[in-house]
């Protein structure tokens, strides 16, 4: 058997602190096709997004309409 003793971070998350990430209704264009999850660029920063349903283009307009854990909607 295997066992992780003391190899943890305290504190370390896999995105940053989320009052850093755009808040609703920051509009930005899809980078990739978010089909539905891709990636957005706002404000020149570069963030994982998901869409709401439809598939968005490479290239579209976007705007934020919320957050999941670090994935922008």
């Amino acid at each position: 058997r295997f066992v992780l003793k003391g190899g943890e971070q305290e504190g370390f998350t896999s995105f940053e602190e989320l009052s850093s990430y755009p808040q609703a209704g920051s509009e930005g264009k899809a980078l990739t096709v978010l089909r539905p999850a891709g990636k957005v660029v706002i404000n020149g920063a570069l963030y994982d997004a998901m869409s709401s349903g439809d598939y968005i283009e490479s290239g579209s307009d976007v705007v934020v309409i919320g957050m999941d854990g670090g994935t922008l909607i």
